[in-house]
């Protein structure tokens, strides 16, 4: 009979690689990068080597998540990608006085639906 190996969660291995990150000084701002997804050295440069692959040339939408480490990509897919030209409507100046109100959650239906 083999011992039962012990199981180590997603949790454990998060904790393993950024305490070896912190460690190690690979972590860029912000710090410290526990209970995130820690932007590392080289980061940006690593980012640049998506223009490279052939998947990324022949795409015609890019989803990037909002995490320091991926700024790289957000700013290549920006000079990259076309993207559509705004709506006359989007530049007509600042909204009404209350139209501010339709950046927030609870308005959005009064002001655009």
């Amino acid at each position: 009979c083999q011992p039962r190996p012990t199981s180590v969660s997603k949790q454990d291995i998060r904790e393993q690689i950024w305490d070896y990150m912190e460690s190690r000084n690979l972590a860029d701002f912000p710090r410290p990068v526990h209970h995130r997804i820690p932007n590392f050295k080289g980061s940006y440069l690593a980012c640049q080597n998506i223009k490279d692959l052939e998947v990324f040339a022949r795409t015609q939408e890019v989803k990037v998540d909002p995490d320091k480490p991926l700024e790289g990509v957000r700013l290549l897919a920006l000079q990259v990608i076309p993207f559509p030209e705004p709506e006359p409507w989007l530049l007509s100046g600042p909204p009404s006085p209350g139209g501010w109100q339709a950046c927030t959650v609870p308005h959005v239906e009064r002001w655009c639906f």
